[in-house]
């Protein structure tokens, strides 16, 4: 991948700073100036769109911009900036002087070329990074324009990991005050299960079967609820019932709430969702119960991939050795899905076969023989290009026999292709743990990275 020094040295280090979780008002004038001094810009400016989310507001400003009253706004499709948030797309003009959709005088006159590339929050356009030149005629090249694309991209990861910490610690402390009020009247809990916005159930210290559930609990599972109290623990968490045992057992000899911890649930529709839980044994009227709090960790899950997305990102604009770059993308697989095995197989230089490279989590045998096409879940990805996902690999009917010796339950691959759009290997992920299904979301994270690791094999060094 032949990336210039300059926008290399520029995304590197804009990416250091991002990691460092600077604030917003720090982080994105520090972004506005990069860009403006990679293109030689007079004027830079970031627009945001304001709460009601209407117009855009200049909220960052660097050059010769004439000082604007407080009031002043931009809507869409006006300028430069507003066609950015129509369009959603990079927009340029070398010729401001006679652009269509200029921005009213007196306050951009002076400008004769200028680009503008959109800042996307939850993937709606939120705002707009603006480069622009007043003096003599500007060409831009297409790595100017990449360069200032790619700012914006990192300036929208900002925005949203800001939004995210917001209301995560906003959570945080909804969470607390929830937590204070249930030490402070445990007889009164069921007003707190009816009423707060935060997933609740009671459940039998004996059977771990449920009690109550209030409203939001089965909103985030989506079970009726007279099915909902036919349930136990160990159903709603059938891949972390060993877990959900201990931390039961745990709560009635300590008799506090416990550190929360984290478990694979399953919906009513059979998806897959992860939560954190908080448990506490407390005393309603004349039994002891067991009351639980859940946290969807939907975005966090999000948040962790997109950070996957941003390492082995750069790891690729360093064009680092090949292997190195495979076996750090398969071990973050591995953490995104916690799944204790994955394993990369590349298909022989003459097309003839395809056998393993690399292996986690399990050790090469005498058996891990090379595979035609159509043996196997590996063969049958090399066969069709296209992802396939197997629930239970014990009991699907082209399994082979040494890897269903491994006990290996819930088994994704994904097609690695070369620069020619031909299949030159296969990468995946398998679960040794019963009932284990890889979800829908985990799916798309897996076939993006999948599309990185095909990068890997086509740019990096042998």
């Amino acid at each position: 991948m032949a990336v210039s020094d300059s926008l290399y040295t520029l995304l590197r280090d804009t990416s250091l700073e991002l990691i460092r979780h600077r604030s917003l008002p720090e982080l994105l004038p520090d972004i506005l100036r990069r860009a403006q001094e990679f293109v030689g810009a007079d004027v830079a400016y970031m627009a945001l769109r304001d709460e009601a989310g209407d117009v855009m507001r200049v909220a960052y400003y660097r050059g010769t911009i004439r000082t604007l009253p407080e009031d002043y706004f931009i809507r869409r499709g006006e300028g430069v900036s507003g066609q950015a948030w129509a369009t959603g797309r990079v927009v340029v003009t070398e010729d401001y002087l006679h652009y269509g959709h200029r921005l009213p005088e007196p306050y951009w006159g002076s400008m004769r070329a200028a680009m503008g590339a959109p800042l996307f929050v939850n993937g709606a356009v939120w705002g707009a990074l603006i480069l622009a030149h007043t003096e003599g005629e500007k060409k831009y090249t297409a790595l100017e324009i990449d360069g200032a694309e790619q700012l914006a991209n990192f300036a929208s990861l900002a925005i949203e990991n800001a939004r995210i910490i917001d209301t995560a610690n906003a959570e945080i402390a909804r969470r607390k005050e929830i937590e204070a009020t249930m030490k402070r009247n445990e007889v009164r809990y069921r007003t707190v299960l009816a009423e707060s916005a935060t997933p609740m159930c009671s459940a039998d210290p004996d059977t771990l079967r449920l009690l109550e559930v209030n409203r939001s609990f089965l909103q985030l599972f989506g079970y009726p609820l007279r099915q909902a109290l036919n349930l136990t623990l160990y159903e709603l968490a059938p891949y972390d019932q060993d877990t959900v045992d201990h931390v039961c057992k745990e709560a009635l000899l300590e008799r506090k709430v416990l550190p929360p911890f984290v478990i694979t649930a399953r919906r009513a529709d059979g998806e897959s969702v992860e939560v954190e839980l908080r448990l506490q044994l407390i005393r309603d009227i004349d039994q002891m119960i067991i009351f639980i709090l859940f946290r969807d960790l939907t975005e966090q899950r999000e948040n962790k991939f997109l950070k996957v997305l941003q390492e082995t990102t750069l790891d690729l604009l360093r064009q680092r050795r090949r292997d190195d770059l495979l076996r750090s993308l398969l071990n973050r697989c591995l953490a995104l899905a916690t799944a204790p095995c994955g394993f990369i197989w590349l298909v022989a230089a003459d097309g003839s076969s395809i056998a393993p490279h690399l292996l986690a989590g399990y050790e090469a045998g005498k058996d891990w023989t090379p595979l035609q096409k159509g043996q196997g879940l590996v063969g049958r990805v090399w066969e069709t290009g296209a992802p396939v996902v197997v629930d239970d690999y014990t009991a699907w009917p082209d399994h082979l026999g040494f890897a269903s010796s491994l006990f290996f339950f819930a088994v994704a691959g994904f097609p690695l292709l070369d620069s020619a759009g031909e299949v030159a290997g296969v990468i995946g992920l398998a679960d040794t743990r019963m009932y284990r299904e890889f979800d829908r979301q985990e799916i798309q994270y897996l076939e993006q990275l999948a599309r990185l690791a095909s990068l890997a094999l086509q740019c990096g060094c042998e």
